[in-house]
């Protein structure tokens, strides 16, 4: 168990199951027909394989019982026919196999959805319960990029790569346990040419996909920043003329995301290059296998077709996991600004008790001080305040010495304060 959790897939899974409760249920459906998808794809291409055979071979029609009795119940005379009868069989199914496919794939889209959406709304009612010292702490533009943006990321590209990963993977097994019952030297050979490319590509790659996603979020608030500053301060920027700064900023924080990004997106293409070679790789040996070995030139095409169908689904399904894994893992940071906002330990919200508080007489705060986080300067010191019921007065003071604290300690904003506070002689 302790394995699955430190792999990145199932701590991935694990952690949705956490932020997303309801993929737990709505997760199992939509798993069955990505399941039904998986193998409906892979008996499509393995349809193929008796329409070759009976094209290639003489007499297979009438050695396969199946097949034979087919072609005797619906009174064929002609070999010729009947193939093309298969052909034509097997287009139609192939059209509502893809039908289908399209249906699961809006049903994936709709789950993402559905989960940017719960995501979204959960996140908002976090930030909401964390209080004003929550935002008074915190970047306003980093608010807004985490709320807006980081849940549309995960649904997008977490939640939908690790269905990709479940699905093409299922695609894959199915295709391994057909070459595995055909000829088990197939599977040596793949194993030997593309297995070990992928994995070294993958351990290269890890750790470094991580750090350009978390790096590229990073810069997101930096790079909306003064966008955000220009549009809401022209008047300033344009009085004071420092527009020349702001866009300095924007165009640095740009360039600064810019090799991360490129990195990924190269780290997306590597999968198809190594593709390439592996496969060029997989087929050299199997002639000289074919050659050296089985010394045949019919054993050798029908081995090198059997590898060609394999390879026209089982090669684009390695290569789709390995950009889903790249993906999963450069957006796993994902997980940590979510929770961060949905944990609800961390909600500063009054405890019952106090909201059904009566004010009477008056308020008292004695020995108030306040520092905001990561400040080591208390902006409210030892202050000591009295107010009575009814009684109006003002608080003057020059910008940044407290007066908006004070005011926040007093209406249950800022709990975590220095000193006592009394309504009525209740301690609160």
């Amino acid at each position: 168990m302790k394995f699955f959790n430190k792999t990145i897939l199932f701590s991935s899974i694990s952690r949705s199951l956490h932020i997303f409760p309801a993929l737990r249920r709505k997760g199992i459906g939509l798993l069955f027909l990505i399941f039904l998808n998986s193998l409906l794809d892979f008996l499509g291409i393995a349809a193929i394989l008796p329409l070759l055979a009976a094209s290639l071979k003489e007499g297979f029609i009438q050695e396969t019982k199946l097949l034979n009795d087919i072609y005797v119940f619906l009174g064929f005379s002609r070999t010729q026919d009947f193939i093309v009868f298969m052909g034509l069989v097997l287009f139609i199914l192939t059209i509502i196999k893809n039908v289908f496919g399209l249906w699961v794939n809006r049903a994936q889209a709709n789950f993402t959805w559905i989960a940017f959406h719960f995501v979204s709304v959960r996140m908002l009612n976090g930030a909401y319960n964390k209080g004003v010292e929550f935002f008074s702490n915190t970047n306003s533009n980093k608010v807004l990029n985490d709320i807006s943006r980081v849940p549309f990321n995960y649904a997008s590209y977490m939640l939908m790569y690790i269905l990709n990963f479940i699905n093409e993977s299922l695609i894959l097994f199915f295709v391994l346990i057909a070459l595995f019952i055909y000829d088990a030297k197939i599977i040596l050979i793949l194993s030997l040419t593309i297995l070990p490319m992928f994995v070294f590509f993958y351990r290269k790659t890890k750790k470094k996909s991580r750090e350009y996603g978390k790096r590229i979020d990073q810069m997101q608030p930096e790079i909306t920043k003064p966008v955000y500053e220009t549009v809401f301060g022209y008047i300033d920027i344009a009085i004071s003329n420092n527009f020349e700064k702001f866009k300095e900023r924007f165009s640095r924080a740009i360039k600064e995301t810019q090799k991360p990004r490129v990195n990924l997106d190269v780290f997306g293409q590597i999968p198809a290059r190594l593709i390439e070679v592996s496969v060029l790789l997989a087929v050299i040996i199997m002639l000289l296998y074919g050659l050296y070995i089985l010394n045949d030139k019919s054993s050798i095409i029908a081995l090198l077709s059997v590898f060609g169908l394999a390879a026209y689904k089982s090669i684009p399904s390695i290569n789709r996991i390995m950009i889903a894994l790249v993906h999963i893992r450069s957006h796993y940071y994902l997980f940590d600004i979510i929770e961060s906002y949905i944990d609800t330990d961390k909600h500063t919200e009054l405890r019952s008790s106090e909201s059904n508080l009566h004010f009477n007489k008056k308020m008292s705060l004695k020995g108030i001080s306040y520092a905001y986080k990561d400040s080591s300067v208390k902006i409210l010191t030892e202050l000591n305040l009295e107010i009575n019921k009814g009684e109006s007065i003002g608080i003057v003071g020059p910008s940044g010495s407290g007066k908006s604290t004070l005011l926040n300690i007093m209406l249950g904003f800022m709990p975590h304060f220095e000193g006592k506070y009394y309504i009525d002689e209740i301690l609160l």
